[in-house]
């Protein structure tokens, strides 16, 4: 782990630039390195053409007709990220690329033939322009062979394309290294506090037992130990099956009604028959969900508040539905606010890159 982290640090600086004044000197910096690396080829073009400074500045917007390009395509792909997953994104993307490089192309030779005319540009201006210039008639002859150089074109935006790759690996990582560090702080103070759990445990059980005449009692210290019980031994899983995680939450939420249903209401939805053996969720993810919004209603004010729970299983896709009621005048709050909610977005993106949804809306009186 300080390995990976020693290498993510050496690349941070470059990759990861924090102020938007050094991310725009970063982007300038490798665009004029991609132009003036590919202006390289024509050295010995311009050496013996140097009075024809058309040809120079033909050849520098040719190489930066790829800038647009290049953040284009990355707008479409974030657009469509978290609606199409898997390879058909992919090609659709490439579908677009192509679309778009021959439309920027068709622009970059109708402005070379506006401002200089395409016959005093070199020849391979020339050759190239004019079956870009065809009319639409001409193209459907014999004028479709314009899109290999398409398709021959778009190879150079293979090292944009590959930093930026790298740049999302290196994010991941350092997403992971992040959350192993809370993690493993997480674990080390849920170490040194597991003695008072395991005895009010042991407490709660004993005190249960002996509550025998009083089964309403006896059954609130029995949900009780259950919920300690699995705080000790299964949320240190990073994954529990989805029935399971949905009996802590009903015991949570049965034990939360029992405390506040005078000035309360609660609606539980059932776990849904589509539901399989097999399907799981990070642990503790809904039930810190519930838990947050019983914080932030019922138990933030005296009056009457609301919390709705409903659970939808649509293949292997799970709709999670909290809703709550928003206090007018709240009782102050212990603890962090927000925290839970930040922990189950970063957990998502790192489990379910690009295949989950946490859509967070707060209302005058619903949250």
């Amino acid at each position: 782990m300080n390995k990976l982290r020693k290498n993510l640090n050496t690349f941070r600086w470059l990759l990861f630039p924090e102020s938007p004044r050094h991310k725009l000197l970063v982007h300038i910096l490798f665009w004029a390195f991609f132009v003036a690396s590919h202006l390289l080829f024509f050295v010995p073009t311009f050496s013996r053409q140097l009075a024809a400074g058309q040809d120079v500045w033909a050849f520098i917007a040719y190489y930066m007709r790829y800038i647009p390009l290049y953040y284009f395509l990355i707008y479409v792909y974030k657009r469509l990220s978290g609606l199409i997953g898997g390879p058909g994104i992919w090609a659709i993307i490439v579908i677009i690329a192509m679309l778009s490089m021959h439309a920027i192309t068709m622009l970059l030779y109708y402005g070379y033939d506006l401002v200089w005319g395409l016959k005093n540009l070199p020849p391979i201006f020339q050759n190239i322009g004019d079956k870009y210039l065809k009319t639409w008639a001409e193209k459907q002859r014999n004028g479709w062979s314009v899109f290999i150089y398409d398709a021959i074109d778009l190879q150079l935006l293979v090292l944009p394309v590959s930093i930026k790759v790298i740049k999302y690996g290196f994010a991941q990582g350092i997403e992971e290294l992040r959350w192993q560090e809370e993690k493993a702080s997480t674990e080390l103070r849920a170490l040194r506090s597991r003695l008072t759990p395991h005895f009010i445990f042991n407490v709660l059980n004993s005190t249960a037992a002996e509550l025998g005449p009083f089964p309403l009692a006896s059954s609130y210290l029995h949900q009780a130990a259950d919920l300690i019980r699995f705080t000790l031994y299964d949320a240190d899983q990073d994954f529990i099956a989805l029935e399971r995680e949905y009996h802590y939450v009903r015991q949570y939420v049965e034990l939360e009604t029992m405390r506040t249903e005078l000035r309360s209401e609660i609606s539980f939805g059932s776990l849904p028959a589509q539901t399989k053996p097999t399907h799981s969720v990070p642990t503790l993810m809904l039930l810190t969900l519930v838990e947050n919004a019983f914080k932030h209603s019922v138990h933030a004010t005296y009056f009457h508040s609301f919390v709705y729970i409903d659970f939808q299983v649509s293949g292997d896709r799970l709709l999670f539905t909290v809703r709550n009621s928003v206090p007018k005048a709240g009782l102050p709050l212990q603890g962090d606010s927000g925290i839970g909610l930040r922990t189950i977005r970063r957990t998502l993106e790192l489990k379910y890159p690009g295949e989950h949804s946490l859509d967070i809306k707060k209302g005058e009186k619903i949250f």
